[in-house]
């Protein structure tokens, strides 16, 4: 169904983007077989995000063969190591999601984070400020050789989503 519908958008929708996530947390059933159909038939760059999945589906999700595969930074590191081993071909997005604030530190919660392909920070903004900061966080860190994207969330983070492409982020 998902495949089938994807397709019937393929069109007009899916001509205008440069890839394509499917959360797959969001889902109220994943049938494997047809993410799997998705993803082999896919023209464009395919994430599979997957928030508070356990890790043998996770397993399951890489051996899809995605391009991307979006981890929650807590996930084990050596679940981590283990599936960049076995699937070097996926390449692997560390996220960082907090809710209630932007950390006053963003640099040591990127250091905290596992090494990966590519790394994405989510916050909240209470501040014109906060969104500021990770504005010129990223574009500090890519001008430094990071592929990396900062997210504020809240109204006063629209900034940095409608900005994103400008200040550098990886992924929008």
């Amino acid at each position: 169904m998902l495949f089938g519908i994807i397709t019937d958008l393929k069109e007009t929708l899916f001509s205008t983007v440069d890839g394509i996530e499917l959360r797959l947390d969001l889902f109220q059933n994943l049938d494997l077989a047809e993410i799997e159909q998705f993803v082999k038939k896919r023209d464009r760059p395919v994430l599979l995000t997957l928030r508070g999945g356990d890790q043998s589906l996770l397993a399951k999700l890489f051996a899809l063969k995605p391009d991307y595969i979006d981890l929650d930074w807590k996930t084990d590191p050596s679940f981590v190591l283990e599936m960049s081993s076995r699937y070097p071909e996926v390449n692997i997005i560390c996220s960082y999601h907090n809710f209630e604030e932007t950390p006053t530190d963003l640099e040591t919660v990127l250091k905290g984070m596992f090494p990966c392909y590519a790394y994405k920070l989510a916050a909240y903004a209470k501040s014109s400020l906060d969104a500021l900061e990770m504005f010129l966080f990223v574009s500090q860190k890519k001008a430094n050789g990071f592929r990396i994207s900062g997210i504020s969330m809240g109204e006063l983070g629209q900034l940095t989503r409608i900005l994103g492409p400008i200040c550098g982020n990886f992924i929008d």
